[in-house]
């Protein structure tokens, strides 16, 4: 039993009753207007306890706003957030000697925004024993990386390499494979096995059609473990044939200490990643188009069979609205797993991937980390036209070829200072454009970063005989 899981969004109630599909991805803006929505659903709880059915987002927010404080649920007289949720089952997991649950979201103070008296965010999962084992568990735990997407360079990162279950972040192998294995307007029919999965559901009818390219949406936007079972039914004949193609890609990515048991993230004992790992898939599934498309999209329609709309589908991923540059790109959330988010930001030609691995805080952690990359590292042209050398040449009518590294550019704070050494070889005329003369180290602060080779760029002609004897007539 969990106090809030991402999919089904269950909250329990101080009198330990049920309430289902609320979550908190805006309480944090409209608490302080006392009323507690959900953003998907348009769900409006009243001051009785009652649900309000088919209120809009906006619609609800604007009644919400003309309500006093005292009408409102859950809002004191001091408006403080008076509900203290937790479980009735004192053997559950993750409660305390008081029966509380150890994640308490707080409202302390309208008045003060998203900030209460002790500096602290307003929805903040926080333990209310900080001594409790649960705590020292999830710090061991977790991780979290920040990756620059191009160059793979790590920026800030804590147990980059543990390994550790991934929750629904795992569909973003399994949309990269589906889009680099199939066409994405191929018409899919729904198969038995893909039906009724357990968890976040795009709620598939057997035999129905649809595109890959909607199972995607449905597979990225709403986390849909039946698309997520459908991709891999219609890719791969099966799930167990998927994950073995999952963990293949993977290695070829370098990410070589993943294991794909399922296409969706249920947990698996044997089904896990390191943050560096999903970092790396995810550096390399944002330079597909299709893929980038997908994920930075906040919502999608799915149209039926009469070319009428059939499902509105809207991103469950909030850091799209709420960081600058921001374009994806995938949640997770399972009892195992913790909370865990994949996010991806562009500042001008740099764009940063982050990982957190089970992070109570997973949003303001990627944001932090997010800022943290943008003000300390820029993207900087280190190898270019200006590196250009020349190479010896044996035996041609010149004795040297221009040569030239690839352009290339790193991530530098402005701290770190690059050198160059330069290797070249010989070669033997004649010489070709495009061959390789040599190579290229740089180093950062004295340390080896990374090697480039040197081609050139003119050609140098053999020497013929007449060139002999001229040479020979010159010496004589």
């Amino acid at each position: 039993m969990s106090f809030i899981d991402e999919n089904d969004g269950v909250f329990f109630s101080a009198n330990g009753d049920c309430m289902e599909n609320p979550s908190f991805r805006y309480a944090r803006n409209e608490a302080r207007e006392g009323v507690f929505i959900d953003e998907n659903d348009g769900m409006f709880f009243s001051a009785n306890g009652d649900c309000i059915q088919n209120y809009s987002f906006s619609r609800a927010c604007n009644k919400a706003r003309k309500r006093s404080v005292s009408e409102v649920k859950n809002v004191n007289a001091e408006r403080e957030w008076g509900v203290k949720p937790y479980f009735v089952n004192a053997a559950a997991q993750d409660i305390n000697s008081e029966g509380e649950s150890l994640f308490k979201p707080r409202f302390v103070n309208a008045a003060a925004q998203d900030i209460n008296s002790e500096e602290e965010s307003l929805f903040k999962p926080r333990f209310v024993n900080a001594e409790s084992a649960n705590a020292e568990n999830n710090a061991a735990r977790s991780s979290y990386i920040a990756m620059e997407q191009d160059s793979k360079r790590v920026l800030y990162g804590s147990n980059i390499n543990a390994k550790l279950p991934m929750a629904s972040t795992t569909k973003i192998m399994t949309a990269i494979l589906a889009i680099e294995k199939n066409d994405v307007k191929n018409k899919i029919k729904i198969p038995k096995g893909a039906v009724g999965i357990e968890g976040s559901s795009m709620y598939l009818k057997e035999n129905e059609e649809m595109t890959l390219e909607d199972l995607l949406y449905g597979l990225m936007l709403t986390s849909g473990n039946d698309s997520a079972a459908a991709i891999a039914i219609a890719t791969a004949g099966g799930v167990e044939k998927f994950a073995a193609l999952m963990n293949e890609r993977a290695r070829e990515l370098g990410a070589v200490n993943t294991n794909f048991v399922n296409p969706h993230g249920l947990h698996h004992a044997d089904h896990y990643t390191t943050a560096y790992d999903l970092a790396l898939i995810t550096a390399h599934a944002l330079q597909n188009p299709i893929f980038q498309t997908i994920v930075s999209s906040e919502k999608y329609v799915v149209k039926g069979a009469d070319g009428t709309a059939a499902r509105y589908l809207h991103n469950k991923n909030k850091m799209l609205k709420m960081y600058d540059g921001a374009d994806g790109v995938k949640t997770g959330f399972t009892k195992n797993s913790g909370r865990c988010l994949v996010s991806s930001a562009k500042r001008g030609d740099m764009r940063v991937v982050t990982v957190v691995l089970n992070h109570s805080d997973m949003w303001n952690d990627s944001v932090s980390l997010l800022d943290r990359s943008f003000a300390s590292y820029k993207l900087q042209k280190i190898l270019g036209a200006e590196n250009g050398t020349e190479i010896p040449v044996e035996g041609g009518t010149r004795n040297f070829a221009a040569a030239l590294p690839r352009d290339k550019f790193y991530p530098l704070r402005a701290d770190e200072k690059i050198t160059y050494e330069i290797e070249r070889e010989k070669l033997n005329a004649p010489v070709k454009i495009g061959e390789i003369g040599g190579k290229i180290k740089i180093s950062i602060d004295n340390r080896l970063l990374f090697e480039e080779k040197l081609y050139t760029i003119d050609s140098v002609k053999e020497k013929s005989v007449l060139d002999h004897f001229r040479e020979w007539f010159r010496s004589g």
